[in-house]
């Protein structure tokens, strides 16, 4: 997961090659921008502090999520995404994996490509999804569909809460969540732990707009 690269450069030098191994790791089952936002604290900050998880409970609920109509859905040729048998068994494992460690810790945590595309058909069966939520987690476990597309800072922000949730993937299951470009690695302050109390992690919840339209 680590490596020796010792060379820095900003990320605006790197843009182009982060964005494009973002894209290309899409594919290759890396990063989205999903993350989790919630339960939401008072002050809007995504540093607080959650009450703690019991650890084999949150577990067992998570063991015996069905998710077989999820699956089927994302078997189906047309209106679904023609996933083979094979595929969404392997990725239901994923997925529980990931709602573990959104659910337990009150830091945000990236879904890879696939994770999120099983996370979207679980939460298009609203009743089943609100329901799971509440007797898994007793919250909802929302999606923030923006992280990453607001701006130069905002990418930074995820590329360096990418390498984070690989690397707590790896201490909990100690197997690669995703493969790490090396190009990211390049980026000055990449390797600094995150301050979830930052200014710039306290406004991630914040949604974009469109610029006003001139008359």
């Amino acid at each position: 997961m680590s490596n020796n690269t010792t060379q820095t450069a900003e990320l605006g030098s790197l843009k182009p090659a982060v964005i494009e191994a973002i894209r290309r790791n899409l594919i290759k089952h890396s990063c989205t921008g999903g993350v989790r936002c919630t339960p939401p604290p008072p002050s809007g900050s995504w540093g607080h502090q959650q009450p703690e998880t019991n650890r084999e409970q949150l577990l067992e609920g998570i063991g015996a999520l069905d998710l077989e109509c999820v699956k089927y859905k994302l078997m189906h040729p047309t209106e679904g995404r023609g996933w083979s048998r094979e595929k969404v068994d392997r990725v239901e494992v994923l997925y529980k994996r990931f709602l573990f460690l959104a659910g337990s810790d009150s830091r945000p945590f990236m879904p890879t490509s696939e994770i999120d595309e099983m996370w979207h058909a679980h939460m298009l069966d609203t009743i089943k999804y609100r329901e799971d939520c509440e007797r898994i987690f007793g919250f909802f476990l929302d999606h923030f569909p923006y992280f990453g597309i607001r701006g130069e800072k905002d990418l930074f922000n995820m590329v360096r809460l990418f390498v984070e949730c690989c690397q707590r993937y790896e201490a909990e299951y100690g197997e690669p969540y995703a493969e790490i470009p090396e190009d990211f690695w390049q980026i000055h302050g990449i390797r600094e732990p995150i301050d979830y109390s930052a200014p710039e992690f306290l406004s991630l919840p914040e949604r974009p707009r469109l610029e006003p339209i001139a008359v």
